[in-house]
């Protein structure tokens, strides 16, 4: 360990994503949060800890000083602050480690990182010259700012309240970085219940990914642990929200229509059972996602056309797997009016059902659009929720009234295993996609070593440089250089 380097670690409060507090949940018999600080503790023993979140965490601290950011909520970036001022009161620690309370195995890169600053510069040097933070790198090159170093000299250049809502990657802005490539296990982070799972599995498989013990939990064939794309080309998000920032895999709950009075289907259970034994055989997402439409339409009393809503940004609607034009045009509608029963159903957690779209106020102008083009029953039920992608099931009806309470039990049992199979193939097209942006990463870095000679890390850094200058993400560097054999502009 460094000498002078102490360690906060962000520990919020619930998570929407979750459903719950994210950090008290079970992972081996000890919370999320106690695994996280285990890490950290087997990694720097004897680094000064504080841990940033509300005063309940005083239980589940390992003894470190609990604090919170000043207003509470006021963002990760001032929690970090607060948790410096803390230490500085202390311990007046050289460098600050930034650690993400839902990561359980984090800590473990935290010597890579604090390493990775090098020493202090002497007096007089040219303090540009040296790394004033080392953030993390996940294997697909996104920059994770709530996984890294800070000298804490750059810590004490804001004052109280510059940074209250500011994301983590804030704390870095203008300092010259040391990107430092970190493996899947230490970004992994529990902000969903599917994200539990994989922590859990790999928990079982003694970390290893790929294991059967590790499918099995995923509950899908060669599943791999991915992260949710981040809005800016950089940088990952600085509270990852994965495949549930609310609750993944969820059918919703019954809509205030519902009576509780659907006497069953006979055989219902068997032909559900059947659709999710065909799903196991499809892995590619549109495939998955027509099935399920395909499905829903034939299995749920009033049904005509149906869709599966894709809600990017929690803005823009696209359509999927839609059984019809009307369907399609269903998605359309609610994109262009940016109203509807599909965006209720996703961002309010719950099923919609519409006796008749065309003359039902909620929507305005969605309704004389719907009257046009002759919808109006709907049913549309909350499928899963991925940082800020949303999915819902859609089923409408050219007549009024064609959803009733069993149109309701029948599809949300639907959903209940749409969610599962939709959820895990989109993680799955993502995984993917990181892995083949990862053997991208280290093609480039393989030229780059045969080129100039040089080892595996500096080849890495050399990259990470370029992609910092330009303002490109890295595997777009990389990408560049493995076609054209240039090397940035």
């Amino acid at each position: 360990m460094e000498p002078g380097a102490a360690v906060v670690v962000l520990a919020g409060g619930a998570s929407r994503r979750f459903g719950a507090d994210k950090l008290a949940a079970d992972l081996g018999g000890r919370t999320v949060l106690a695994r996280c600080l285990d890490a950290v503790a087997a990694a720097l023993p004897g680094a000064p800890v504080v841990v940033v979140g509300p005063a309940s965490r005083r239980g589940d601290a390992r003894g470190a000083d609990v604090v919170t950011e000043d207003p509470p909520g006021s963002g990760p970036a001032a929690g970090v602050l607060a948790g410096a001022r803390h230490l500085a009161r202390t311990s007046a620690p050289d460098v600050v480690a930034v650690v993400p309370g839902d990561a359980p195995w984090a800590g473990s890169v935290l010597p890579r990182l604090v390493a990775a600053l090098g020493p202090a510069p002497d007096e007089g040097a040219d303090a540009d010259a040296v790394a004033g933070a080392a953030v993390a790198v996940a294997p697909d090159g996104r920059r994770q700012h709530l996984l890294l170093a800070v000298r804490a000299e750059h810590l004490g250049r804001h004052g109280a309240g510059d940074l209250d809502g500011a994301p983590a990657r804030a704390l870095v802005e203008g300092l010259r970085l040391a990107l430092v490539e970190v493996d899947e296990r230490a970004v992994l982070d529990v902000d969903d219940p599917a994200a539990l799972a994989r922590a859990r599995a790999r928990l079982g498989a003694v970390g290893e990914p790929d294991s059967a013990a590790a499918a099995a939990a995923l509950g899908h064939d060669g599943g791999v642990d991915h992260e949710t794309a981040s809005s800016d080309p950089h940088d990952a998000p600085d509270a990852r929200p994965g495949p549930g920032d609310g609750s993944a895999r969820t059918g919703g709950e019954p809509s205030a229509h519902n009576t509780g009075t659907a006497a069953g289907e006979a055989g219902l259970a068997q032909r559900l059972s059947e659709m999710a034994r065909d799903l196991q055989r499809t892995s590619e997402p549109p495939d998955v996602m027509e099935h399920v439409v395909r499905a829903a339409v034939a299995l749920v009393p009033g049904a005509q056309e149906g869709s599966i809503s894709l809600v990017r940004g929690r803005r823009r609607v696209t359509s999927q797997g839609a059984s019809g034009e009307l369907g399609r045009l269903m998605d359309e509608l609610q994109e262009e009016t940016g109203q509807g029963p599909c965006l209720d159903a996703v961002f309010e957690r719950e099923t919609v059902r519409v006796e008749d779209l065309a003359a039902d106020q909620r929507w305005p102008d969605l309704a004389a659009r719907a009257a046009e083009a002759g919808i109006h029953g709907a049913l549309c039920l909350q499928l899963f929720v991925d940082g800020d992608d949303l999915g819902a099931l859609n089923l409408i009806s050219r007549e009024p009234d064609a959803f009733g309470d069993e149109s309701e039990q029948v599809g949300l049992l639907l959903a209940s295993h749409a969610a599962v199979a939709v959820s895990d193939a989109l993680q799955l097209e993502g995984a993917t996609r990181a892995l083949a942006n990862r053997d991208l990463i280290g093609q480039a870095k393989g030229v780059l070593m045969e080129r100039f000679k040089l080892p595996p890390q500096q080849a890495f850094d050399l990259l990470a440089q370029v992609s910092q200058n330009t303002n490109r993400r890295l595997v777009d560097v990389a990408e560049e250089l493995t076609t054209s054999g240039q090397l940035g502009p």
